[in-house]
């Protein structure tokens, strides 16, 4: 059995998006390999098995956070009996397995510092050519990832390896939304899924919010992600009438079951993102039969495939045509586009994703 140094720091999170979604899915993969032996560790500490599963099956740190800031984890990790070392994110630590790899998400802060802050531009840079450089192996989340990063940080392309990401609801989720509401429930209203942050480029979705209502009276749109930074640049100015007449709604950060039900009810999603590592929005909608309208940007492309309409995110003249198109389709032949849906997010599975991963761990 070969054994593995994993580092589980993501999953201190209380509420888990993005990367800490990415790195349970990975731990819980390792964990059912009958030939791998994952040792996790947070910053150097040791974490019993027993903890991450607790947080696993809870779907939030805040309980390992607590034990980690109260001292209340074992000793500090023995490297002796470690083989190889995985960071599915950030590199915390450096040279303590004989082989190391690490996973890198995007390249934003250094292709597009604008739709980031100072600080988190400084640490991300300072650390990422000392990380490459100090690994075996680069995981990269998508294509469009790995070229950047062969392209901006020259580094080979057979040192990269990609492994695309997959969607796994908990299955009591199909259960709850089914007892609760209708199968076929379809509700008059497009979701908009994204951080409130400038790079998420929720901003041109406002600035058309007149013209895409104005397809249909009873049209509301619902905005779905957690209040990221620089608020006022990532929101248009007049949108208050649309909110007061309750065709705007703003629903904030919801928990993973609330996220369900909110994609299965809707007409489709948008994710106008002007840049991603990978899109999981998009192959979340896809997984729930539901089409999306996507930025035709960075690797959105990758994962909506055929199955998505594509605007330029610059462009609102675009993003409107790219809406009118998508309604029409969804209005006239809603199984055609839930079927296609379906089709592509049945691409993404546990075992492609694994797939690089393990080969390199059992290498």
């Amino acid at each position: 059995m070969q054994n593995l140094l994993f580092d589980i720091a993501p999953l201190l999170e209380t509420h888990w998006t993005g990367i800490p979604v990415y790195t349970a899915r990975l731990a819980r993969l390792l964990l059912d390999d009958p030939k791998i032996e994952p040792v996790f560790f947070v910053h150097g500490r040791l974490i019993e098995t027993k903890q991450v599963l607790r947080s696993l099956d809870a779907m939030t740190g805040l309980y390992l956070r607590n034990d980690y800031e109260r001292d209340r984890l074992p000793a500090v990790l023995r490297r002796s009996r470690i083989d190889k070392a995985l960071f599915p994110s950030v590199k915390s630590m450096y040279a303590i397995a004989p082989s190391e790899a690490s996973v890198v998400h995007d390249l934003t802060t250094i292709i597009t510092p604008e739709y980031h802050d100072s600080a988190n531009i400084e640490f991300h840079r300072n650390n990422l050519l000392r990380e490459i450089e100090s690994n075996d192996i680069v995981f990269a989340t998508s294509m469009a990832t790995a070229d950047d990063i062969s392209y901006y940080l020259d580094v080979p392309h057979e040192k990269i390896k990609v492994a695309h990401q997959f969607v796994d609801w908990p299955a009591e989720f199909n259960l709850n939304f089914e007892s609760r509401y209708p199968r076929d429930l379809s509700l008059p209203y497009v979701l908009v899924i994204g951080t409130i942050e400038p790079r998420k480029n929720l901003r041109l979705v406002l600035e058309a919010i007149k013209e895409i209502l104005a397809i249909d009276p009873e049209l509301k749109i619902v905005i779905m992600g957690k209040v990221g930074w620089r608020l006022n640049d990532a929101l248009a100015g007049d949108v208050d009438s649309f909110v007061a007449q309750g065709r705007l709604k703003f629903a904030g950060f919801v928990d993973e079951f609330k996220k369900y039900c909110l994609i299965r009810s809707c007409r489709f999603t948008i994710f106008p993102s002007l840049m991603e590592g990978f899109g999981i929005p998009v192959l979340e909608s896809f997984d729930l039969g539901k089409p999306v309208l996507a930025s035709f940007s960075s690797s959105i492309p990758e994962v909506g495939q055929e199955a998505a309409v594509y605007f330029d995110p610059l462009s609102k003249q675009d993003f409107v045509r790219g809406f009118h198109k998508l309604y029409d389709k969804v209005m006239n032949d809603p199984d055609l586009t839930k079927s296609n849906a379906l089709n592509v997010a049945a691409k993404f599975t546990p075992e492609n994703f694994f797939k690089p991963f393990r080969s390199w761990i059992l290498k």
